[in-house]
């Protein structure tokens, strides 16, 4: 089982971008605080299609949302030849939070 919860705020406004084949991938990064204020971690979101098309929407940077979804991994290799990995959750459901006061 490879499920994934997460909350935090998005560092900036999601960009989206139409593939070939009509496709729709839309991309943010949340930043999830931790116990101190030095344990911030930024956490690369992907999500497709029609959940593309919401995140658009109704996200913009500071929206706090819950993320669940799947932990997925990307790799290729950058022009010196060095094998780059870039972890990345692909989004199955994401919600405004509750406690997000930046809502109108």
């Amino acid at each position: 089982m490879n499920n994934v919860c997460i909350s935090g705020r998005l560092t900036k406004d999601p960009e989206c971008k139409e593939l070939n084949g009509g496709k729709v991938v839309c991309e943010f990064v949340i930043a999830n605080n931790g116990y101190r204020k030095d344990d911030t971690m930024f956490v690369k979101i992907n999500a497709w299609d029609n959940r593309a098309k919401s995140c658009s929407e109704h996200c913009k940077k500071g929206t706090l949302v819950n993320v669940m979804g799947g932990l997925r991994e990307n790799s290729w290799k950058n022009k010196d030849g060095v094998t780059i990995r870039e972890k990345y959750i692909c989004l199955l459901y994401t919600s405004p939070s509750p406690r997000d006061r930046t809502r109108s």
